[in-house]
């Protein structure tokens, strides 16, 4: 290890409740970064033996730090906590359920120091019952943000739920210059549900950066399970608390003056994740119609394959079989083991040949995926004329989304 590991410390601030299951694997890939230098802050509100676990860390490693609440301080709280606690130049934030790869904190902080970025974000591995889905930075680089590009670039790369965005939401993906990142939570009341804390933090964090800097590199691990964060989100309280931390979002931007430019684009953003919570609170297969396919009088009298079982297809699924000129013939998907819908089977790409069909639709968002999976069906065998993707419109705003181009 370079000079690095002499001259500059991190706080890793770990909050942990209740994750005995999941906080072994999480410390050991923190204390076995290839950065050394680390001051490791676990605020632990447990009640089950996550606070054994915490303890027996700190005998073994004198980098680690463990403060028992007595009484539950939340999220938010736990954070800030680390926060009034870290000594170190720079901040780093891991749930106790997830992990992260030994070179992360080595990367992260090797581009800092080269950029002068306020934070550096990596790209995420979301593990989903041994599934691995991974999300890059599309849009790698360092981006120096000013009072003329920073409202078009928060637009496009931050609030923008249909673009492959360089920047989310997520505070735990990242390595934070310390003063900046505490300017940052301070906007956050301590009483802030976890809900919605890591989109306020992050726009205060838009707003103020000067530079940030996005690594093509997926060293963050987010497990998903039952008792995960993001999994409790799915609730009435959740989707009340979501709404709530909403409207803060809109306040910070009335504060900063710059509702008026951002407002609706918050709004077209809401939208859309309130009602991805909603589709799994009711848990209806398919609930209501949020994406459109565009081009709708081109399918009609045709036999049709679907191609994407996430919501893109879950919704153009919905939308075709209301018309009886549509046949779908098929569903089909990457990941078809993934999906057991009560109206419909979904198929694997290689059983697609077996069917009799006019068109294969790519229901996704996004082009470049389309253009992945566009190469790999004509790699199993099935025509690429048949093949079409058209950007998806949605019922709420067709804003930048009405046109529909085919992939050549």
């Amino acid at each position: 290890m370079d000079k690095l590991n002499n001259e500059y410390l991190i706080s890793v601030i770990v909050p942990v409740y209740n994750t005995e299951k999941y906080l072994d694997k999480c410390l050991e890939s923190i204390v076995n970064q290839t950065y050394t230098n680390l001051e490791i802050l676990i605020i632990d509100d447990s009640t089950d033996n996550s606070s054994q676990i915490c303890d027996s860390y700190a005998k073994k490693d004198r980098r680690v730090h463990v403060v028992h609440n007595e009484i539950r301080q939340g999220l938010v709280r736990s954070k800030k906590i680390g926060l009034e606690m870290a000594t170190g130049d720079y901040i780093g934030f891991v749930d106790s359920d997830d992990y992260i790869d030994e070179v992360m904190y080595y990367e992260l902080l090797k581009n800092m120091i080269e950029t002068g970025a306020d934070f550096a974000q990596v790209g995420d591995t979301c593990e989903i019952e041994g599934e691995e889905i991974r999300y890059l930075n599309y849009g790698e680089g360092i981006y120096e943000l000013n009072d003329e590009n920073r409202i078009r670039f928060i637009k496009e790369h931050f609030l923008n739920k249909y673009a492959k965005r360089c920047i989310n939401t997520s505070m735990t993906n990242k390595l934070f210059q310390r003063e900046f990142v505490k300017k940052c939570y301070a906007w956050l009341p301590d009483e802030k549900s976890d809900q919605a804390d890591d989109s306020l933090c992050m726009m205060v964090a838009m707003l103020e950066a000067k530079k940030i800097s996005a690594l093509d590199k997926c060293h963050f691990h987010l497990v998903q399970h039952e008792g995960s964060v993001s999994r409790r989100d799915y609730t009435i309280k959740g989707l009340i608390d979501f709404h709530q931390g909403c409207e803060m979002i809109g306040e910070v931007l009335k504060k900063y003056n710059l509702y008026e430019e951002l407002g609706a684009s918050l709004e077209e953003s809401y939208v859309y994740s309130a009602w991805h919570i909603y589709s799994k609170l009711i848990k209806d297969d398919f609930p209501t119609v949020f994406f459109r396919y565009p081009c709708i009088d081109e399918l009609l009298g045709k036999r049709i394959v679907i191609y994407g079982a996430g919501n893109v297809g879950k919704d153009y699924y919905a939308q075709l079989r209301q018309y009886r000129q549509c046949e779908v013939v098929a569903w089909a998907d990457t990941h078809y083991y993934k999906y057991n819908y009560r109206y419909s089977p979904v198929i694997s790409k290689e059983e697609v040949k077996k069917f009799d069909f006019d068109i294969l639709v790519i229901a996704v968002a996004h082009k470049e995926l389309a253009e992945t999976i566009r190469e790999q069906l004509i790699e199993e065998g099935i025509d690429g004329a048949k093949i079409i993707w058209r950007m998806p419109c949605n019922n709420f705003s067709v804003k930048g989304l009405a046109f529909c181009p085919e992939i050549e």
